[in-house]
């Protein structure tokens, strides 16, 4: 290999590891961000509300009188009374901008449709996070946006696709 060529392939190589630190990087940020969200809502530690998550979101589900949906590597649902659902499905390629959103607009189309708010929230986080899982598979973690896992919703919701 000639010189030239080799600085080439080694600026590539420069690239595509910082690409994926930063990659990296912003992945444990987003993940960090749900539960710095949490803790500051509950005046809390970061670390103490990451320790014990499904605690944290029943404290906050107690305070507002509401559903909440603690996330970070696991989501759990927490409701006012203290019912904890846990979701085991999603990636972290749904860690992109606007997948909140998609995630909010299932939840209140469940809601729309009669179903309550505990039970919405859960189904809404699971179908969230099967739409999510589909996206990735077909485009990889790395290249799913959010408007991969809306367009994923009608298979995520197929009764063939659900396990149970």
């Amino acid at each position: 290999m000639t010189d030239r060529l080799w600085e080439q392939i080694k600026r590539q190589e420069d690239v595509r590891a910082a690409l994926s630190a930063l990659r990296e990087e912003i992945k444990e940020e987003s993940k960090r961000r749900h539960v710095k969200e949490l803790a500051g809502l509950l005046g809390k530690s970061t670390a103490e509300c990451k320790s014990d998550l499904p605690s944290a979101g029943r404290a906050l589900a107690r305070a507002f009188h509401a559903v909440v949906a603690a996330k970070d590597a696991r989501t759990y649902i927490c409701g006012e009374e203290g019912a904890v659902c846990m979701n085991l499905n999603g990636n972290s390629g749904m860690a992109t901008a606007g997948s909140g959103d998609v995630l909010a607009g299932i939840i209140a189309g469940l809601m729309a449709q009669g179903m309550r708010g505990f039970n919405a929230a859960s189904v809404g986080v699971y179908l969230h996070a099967r739409a999510g899982d589909l996206a990735a598979a077909r485009k990889g973690e790395y290249a799913c946006m959010a408007g991969d896992i809306a367009e994923n919703i009608a298979l995520a919701a197929r009764r063939d696709q659900i396990p149970w």
